[in-house]
C-alpha cells in the first residue's frame, strides 16, 4: 500500500505559488468541473417559536395570505476549487452562480 503522505509529497507543487499569475488563473480555469446537477431538498428553516410568530405578524401586514417560512438543502457537496485558496475561489465564482 502507497502512504498517504508519500503519495501527497509525489502530487505536490509547492512552487505554484511563484509561477506568474496569468498562468496560475489559467490553470485555476482549467481546473473547474463542468456542469453538474444539483439535487435540492425542500427543508423548514430552523428558528424559535417567537421569531417564526413575530415572522407571521410581520408577512400578514405586508401580504394577505400566509406562506410558511422554508428553505434548501443538498448533500452535494460545493466545488472543492471554491475552497482551495483565494485566487482559486475568484477564479470559480465567475463560472458558479450561488442559487442557494
Amino acid at each position: 500500500t502507497i502512504d498517504k503522505t508519500q503519495d501527497m509529497k509525489e502530487t505536490s507543487f509547492l512552487q505554484f505559488g511563484e509561477l506568474p499569475k496569468e498562468i496560475r488563473l489559467a490553470i485555476w480555469e482549467a481546473a473547474i468541473p463542468g456542469p453538474r446537477i444539483v439535487d435540492l431538498r425542500d427543508q423548514p428553516l430552523k428558528i424559535t417559536a417567537g421569531e417564526l410568530k413575530d415572522q407571521i405578524r410581520e408577512q400578514k401586514e405586508k401580504m394577505f395570505g400566509f406562506h410558511p417560512m422554508g428553505g434548501f438543502k443538498s448533500k452535494c457537496p460545493a466545488p472543492e476549487i471554491l475552497f482551495a485558496c483565494r485566487e482559486s475561489h475568484e477564479v470559480a465564482t465567475r463560472y458558479y452562480e450561488r442559487a442557494f
